[in-house]
């Protein structure tokens, strides 16, 4: 299925994906971010995600948090 096929019935619902990445060594975080950016911009456009939060880094107990 092509995402122009993708049902768009908001009574489908929603799913909320969290997301971890771990960088290698010596990577630079700005130039994720700035690739993750682009990456979300592209899929905004392709009608496949609704919305997406910004990039941070993690820490020990990251709360679970639920969207309306």
């Amino acid at each position: 299925m092509s995402p122009k096929d993708a049902p768009t019935d908001q009574s489908l619902g929603q799913i909320h994906l969290l997301s971890a990445f771990d960088l290698l060594p010596g990577q630079d975080m700005d130039r994720f971010v700035d690739a993750y950016g682009v990456f979300v911009r592209e899929l905004y456009e392709a009608g496949l995600i609704v919305d997406a939060r910004p990039m941070g880094r993690r820490v020990s107990d990251t709360p679970i948090v639920f969207y309306d």
